[in-house]
């Protein structure tokens, strides 16, 4: 089965990656809301944080932000579930909303329902739980496309690739070697490489890069994403949604798609449909 990701982008072209779902107003990261907004806006693959409670169910939420999400301190992964579903989420303007945290089960449903790609992050020290979802929902093998860094991800990615199901996976890879050493992993399904470059002497940097990505077999999937200001923030050289908005997105996001990118993730998915849309050449 060719995946829904691959599908996509031979349509399309460069897809929209939208980071936690879009977000703001009264509007929460990586909730079900911020999915279906995601999708309004026009993104092609809705990213989201997966993590284990204490009780073992999965919930879409990107721990180490309870404090800015719930608006008080604690720890998922010690919350049970009665806990998580009695915390009503922080909203922009400091208001709490009727809206919850969902559970994983509930996002993929959502994705396969809207014929969406769910981009799997931060579960790969619990794939296994997560690959059990996954075998109980139709439609599961084709939608998802689980990630994880090479250096961390190594357990998970030897674990899907024993499974009897080959969900597709995505490396997040910072130099050569982390690619070829996914590459090399038996029985993988190895979709597409986040290509990590801190700077334009980093190694994935350029799209000479990408040729030799896509030359591999992996689809190229970059993150515009900007977490601070920190170098280590800006995860390809600065070409990201920060500078794509305070200068032009002829010089971000637009130089990420004529790098030959066929995913760019962003926080800001209708800014970048219009600026693929209006700036020439195939989107």
């Amino acid at each position: 089965m060719e995946s829904l990701l691959r599908k996509k982008t031979a349509e399309k072209g460069c897809l929209i990656a939208s980071h936690r779902g879009a977000w703001g107003g009264n509007v929460i990261q990586n909730t079900l809301r911020a999915f279906r907004n995601a999708l309004l806006q026009g993104a092609d693959v809705l990213e989201t944080d997966v993590v284990p409670c204490r009780d073992g169910s999965l919930w879409c939420f990107h721990d180490g932000s309870e404090g800015r999400v719930f608006g008080e301190k604690g720890d998922i992964f010690a919350m049970t579930e009665e806990k998580i579903l009695s915390l009503a989420p922080v909203n922009a303007y400091e208001q709490p909303v009727r809206d919850r945290t969902p559970r994983f089960e509930d996002a993929l449903a959502l994705a396969v329902r809207k014929g969406a790609v769910l981009n799997i992050d931060r579960a790969w020290d619990w794939a296994d739980r997560v690959v059990r979802v996954l075998d109980g929902v139709p439609g599961a093998e084709e939608v998802c496309l689980i990630k994880a860094p090479v250096s961390k991800g190594r357990a998970a990615m030897e674990f899907l690739a024993a499974h009897p199901v080959k969900y597709p996976f995505m490396a997040i890879c910072y130099t050569w070697e982390d690619m070829e050493t996914a590459l090399r992993v038996k029985g993988l399904r190895l979709e597409a490489a986040e290509m990590i470059a801190f700077d334009e002497k980093s190694p994935l940097f350029g799209s000479d890069a990408v040729r030799r990505a896509h030359d591999m077999g992996l689809l190229a999937w970059v993150n515009a994403i900007r977490l601070g200001d920190s170098p280590r923030d800006r995860l390809y050289a600065g070409l990201d949604d920060d500078r794509s908005i305070d200068r032009s997105p002829e010089e971000g996001w637009l130089k990420l798609r004529d790098m030959g990118f066929d995913v760019i993730q962003t926080d800001w998915p209708a800014a970048l449909k219009a600026a693929l849309e209006s700036g020439g050449g195939k989107r």
